[in-house]
């Protein structure tokens, strides 16, 4: 049970970091639209802003991975941003 909480908990922090981080870049989908996306779900808005979401949430995602040492590691996070869907 408690491992349950504790991944719900970690998802719905990490969507809300998401949510914030987006719009400070003057993305302006809301937080619900945002957990809607990261839940697999389609929503009806700029297609770029949804794609930044699904950007976010992979970087976040590949960041468990990641050595913060490594070149290679810092390239492969700026290549994921930047990549279209």
């Amino acid at each position: 049970m408690h491992g349950n909480l504790n991944l719900h908990l970690r998802k719905g922090d990490r969507t809300r970091t998401i949510h914030s981080s987006i719009a400070i870049e003057h993305n302006s989908l809301s937080l619900e639209q945002v957990t809607a996306i990261v839940d697999g779900k389609r929503i009806l808005g700029n297609l770029n802003k949804i794609r930044e979401v699904k950007n976010a949430y992979d970087t976040y995602e590949m960041m468990l991975s990641l050595d913060p040492c490594s070149v290679k590691s810092t390239r492969e996070s700026n290549l994921i941003g930047a990549r279209p869907r």
